[in-house]
């Protein structure tokens, strides 16, 4: 969800921008979302949910007489790493004149995660965006003497 919000607000800044009419300013916010990958159930839920949650801003933009109008743009990530860290890039290309780079961007969000500490310690990440710290266990469902139950499937390094 920080990730989400992180393109979300990375969007926001690089792309405020003002349409043919003066009258709006077209601001697009960015999601990535799996929506043909693993978990693409979630991912079009998000996507339906933020489109929503837009449709119900621009109405109350209007009623204010404010000139914001927002649109979604969503990139499919398959819940793939790759796609995310290209998609990111590709938000921050598309704005040559803005003030960001890729680099920039990935080195604020490597900072800003490195910010938060939890029940499993500092959320630490590697160059593929990776935790570097940290054990798991890894639980999966059998089905023993007649019912399911959870069971330990394996441990992390």
């Amino acid at each position: 969800m920080r990730t989400l919000f992180f393109i979300a607000s990375l969007s926001l800044l690089l792309s405020c921008k003002k349409n043919e009419s003066p009258a709006t300013i077209d601001v697009k916010v960015g999601a990535l979302l799996s929506l043909t990958g693993n978990w693409s159930t979630l991912g079009k839920t998000s996507d339906e949910a933020i489109r929503l949650a837009l449709v119900n801003t621009n109405d109350y933009m209007a009623t204010t007489s404010s000139p914001y109008r927002f649109s979604l743009v969503t990139y499919d990530t398959k819940l793939d790493t790759s796609s995310a860290i290209a998609a990111i890039a590709a938000t921050v290309n598309a704005f040559p004149d803005a003030n960001v780079s890729f680099e920039k961007a990935k080195n604020s969000f490597y900072f800003e995660a490195s910010k938060y500490f939890g029940i499993t310690g500092p959320l630490l990440l590697n160059t593929a965006g990776d935790r570097t710290t940290g054990s798991y266990d890894y639980w999966g469902i059998a089905f023993e003497n007649g019912s399911y139950k959870w069971k330990l499937v394996g441990k992390s390094g």
